[in-house]
């Protein structure tokens, strides 16, 4: 169906608090989602999680092959992949189909 994506895009969106989110994509099939550290991401899930979730559960990952990456300083801490299914942390810690990277989290966490 959408076997060759291309996303391009540079987004920078502000929400309510005024923190701003970068948005990229340079081609293929992965968009980067840039948050500014860990506590804004957490934050951001635990105020929006029921917008979130909904939206998320109903994306056709499997079929539609984009990766969404989530990054805080060029750390890919979460990931919603098409070819790497949510797991059972995602389901435990509340993320499902979000899978976090929890050791490039505990980096993140023992070196900030």
């Amino acid at each position: 169906m959408f076997s060759n994506l291309d996303i391009d895009a540079d987004l920078t969106v502000t929400i309510d608090d005024g923190t701003e989110i970068r948005i990229t994509g340079q081609g293929g099939s992965t968009l980067r989602v840039h948050l500014p550290d860990l506590r804004t991401a957490l934050g951001i899930w635990q105020r929006h999680e029921s917008v979130f979730q909904p939206i998320l559960k109903r994306l056709p990952i499997k079929t539609v092959g984009v990766r969404i990456e989530f990054v805080v300083d060029d750390t890919v801490v979460a990931l919603l992949d098409k070819d790497k299914g949510a797991g059972v942390i995602s389901r435990l810690v509340g993320t499902y189909p979000v899978r976090p990277r929890v050791l490039a989290i505990i980096r993140k966490v023992l070196t900030t």
